[in-house]
């Protein structure tokens, strides 16, 4: 019997952490300068250092809320359908191979 899948290589789990993050840098190269740049004009360059952590653990928060919140929304309820409803099953392949292909039956190019 083969192991478990980890949790995070399902696609939807992939992708909301790729938004997130992408989010959280985005946030790093438009908005922080301009806090910066605010915190400078207004004379408070002797806080900068605190800001900057301040800042930073601000928004690793925020991408991890970010994360969690899209990582739910991607992977929907979870609840098993209310009784009566039919579960829709996929659709069986319209061929199934009866046997390999042998070298024989491909078509050569030349």
């Amino acid at each position: 019997m083969p192991a478990p899948r980890g949790k995070l290589t399902d696609l939807p789990d992939i992708s909301a952490y790729v938004l997130a993050h992408a989010a959280g840098i985005a946030w790093g190269f438009a908005v922080n300068p301009m806090i910066f740049r605010s915190l400078i004009a207004q004379g408070y360059r002797d806080h900068l250092p605190l800001a900057a952590i301040a800042l930073g653990i601000a928004v690793s928060a925020v991408v991890l809320l970010i994360f969690l919140l899209l990582r739910k929304a991607m992977a929907g309820s979870g609840a098993p359908p209310p009784p009566g409803k039919p579960v829709p099953r996929a659709s069986p392949p319209m061929c199934l191979p009866t046997r390999r292909a042998s070298p024989g039956d491909l078509p050569s190019i030349r």
